[in-house]
């Protein structure tokens, strides 16, 4: 049973992880993939930048508050429904 027990189950998973650790190793020393063109462009944004799209974001919410408030509306009163609101 000693000479069998390199091919149970557990060796097995140990062995696939060495070969995809190969594999990637291989891939990235020989620069086979260049991670160097997938940067992100990331930008600082400014105060003004940041306010000028506030106004949207604050439609937009008014916009998902409305929908709720028309769902809830049919289920609950208007009260009940603005209360979910306030809470949410």
């Amino acid at each position: 049973m000693a000479t069998k027990s390199w091919r149970t189950e557990d060796w097995v998973a140990v062995y696939i992880g060495f070969f995809i650790l190969a594999v990637i190793l291989a891939a990235f020393s020989y620069k086979w993939f260049d991670l160097g063109s997938l940067r992100p462009s990331f930008r600082w944004t400014t105060d003004s930048q940041l306010a000028s799209s506030a106004q949207s974001w604050r439609a937009a919410a008014m916009n998902f508050a409305t929908a709720v408030f028309d769902i809830n509306s049919s289920n609950n009163s208007v009260e009940d429904s603005k209360l979910l609101l306030i809470r949410s």
